[in-house]
């Protein structure tokens, strides 16, 4: 699996390097610290799932998604973000992500997250799952 991680703390970023690192079938091909970066490399490296921040500078982590979805429809999106707020799991769903992971839960499932998305799965583990629409509602991303 081809793998992009988004977000605007460089030790997030080499956190989750890391956690990956430990699997020989992932390959993070590209990272970026903004929404138009991460756009950029998707299309330069068009990778399998892309590990996007919900609040990156520039172009948020949904906006960031419905592009990915439009430009490369086969992606797979995992939103992490570190607010447990309501507003943002519909919203990201809704965007076209596959899968959200807060970030205080990464370490526990970040790996089950992209085995997930990596057969076309949804994932979104039970502290989050209460706030979300059903994730077979809104398979495809909103026009934006």
């Amino acid at each position: 699996m081809r793998i992009l991680i988004a977000d605007h703390h460089d030790i997030i970023r080499r956190g989750v390097c890391r956690l990956l690192e430990a699997r020989v079938d992932l390959h993070v091909v590209a990272e970026a610290s903004t929404g138009r970066e991460a756009l950029a490399l998707a299309l330069e490296t068009r990778p399998d799932i892309a590990i996007v921040d919900y609040h990156l500078p520039d172009l948020s982590g949904r906006d960031v998604t419905v592009a990915l979805r439009k430009a490369l429809p086969n992606i797979e999106v995992l939103i992490y973000t570190m607010h447990n707020r309501d507003e943002v799991m519909p919203d990201a769903v809704q965007a076209g992500a596959k899968g959200l992971l807060l970030k205080a839960d990464a370490e526990r499932h970040l790996l089950a997250a992209i085995d997930a998305l990596s057969v076309h799965r949804p994932y979104f583990p039970g502290t989050v799952s209460g706030a979300l629409p059903d994730p077979n509602v809104h398979t495809k991303p909103q026009q934006s």
